[in-house]
């Protein structure tokens, strides 16, 4: 299961333009006045032109065991944003380790390593090394009901959390932080979350749908 599609929205077009293509390096693959898109493994990400975006969280997969080249390969490029005085933030109950830092939006962007899925590197890092999208933030009152629609749809499983504060559905490849925005705000900055809108194409084997987040309401085809 993976992201093969995720679409956000930037009032600074360029800006995050640059920041993709120039600043992290990820190969430029559509460009016009009101959108553009970077390759991320098997993950296209796409931003559109908008008057209201808000931003949001989502995570990029790296190989399993070089967070400490890539911090060292980011902070060349971006300011870091540490927790706890600490750069890397250890996900023990994940068996993970992750680097937080902002786009121009504000979006709160995650390179992590994840263990169990064994990704292999080479010494040094460099962008092309990540694989793919692996977190698409949703904020919501409803946790209970993002779940039902998407279980519903994709049969994606809880992979860690409740529906009180924060639930994170799907596997490693591929998770849905849902997180009650009356309850609880992001990690690691602790900013306000919104129901930010955003648009996605969710693969498993030759199945595709199309999700759409906007408004709070998710519609699923």
């Amino acid at each position: 299961m993976s992201f093969s599609l995720f679409t956000l929205y930037t009032d600074c077009l360029l800006a995050q333009e640059e920041f993709y293509s120039k600043t992290l390096s990820f190969p430029l693959v559509q460009t016009s006045q009101t959108s553009f898109s970077v390759q991320i493994g098997k993950t296209r990400l796409q931003f559109k032109e908008s008057d209201r975006p808000a931003p949001t969280h989502f995570a990029i997969n790296i190989p399993s065991y070089r967070t400490a080249v890539a911090l060292s390969w980011l902070k060349e490029r971006l300011l870091i944003l540490p927790f706890a005085g600490k750069e890397i933030a250890d996900f023990s109950s994940w068996n993970a380790e992750a680097i937080y830092f902002h786009d121009p939006d504000g979006n709160i962007v995650e390179f992590i390593a994840r263990r169990n899925l064994a990704i292999p590197g080479p010494p040094t890092f460099d962008s092309s090394q990540c694989t793919c999208v692996s977190e698409v933030g949703i904020g919501t009152d409803d946790i209970e009901q993002i779940y039902q629609q998407l279980y519903g749809a994709i049969q994606t499983p809880i992979y860690d959390g409740s529906f009180d504060r924060f639930c994170a559905i799907g596997r490693e490849d591929g998770l849905f932080i849902v997180v009650n925005y009356q309850k609880k705000n992001w990690f690691p900055t602790d900013e306000p979350i919104y129901a930010s809108a955003f648009e996605a194409e969710w693969t498993e084997g030759s199945q595709a749908w199309k999700i759409n987040y906007e408004s709070g309401k998710l519609t699923i085809s």
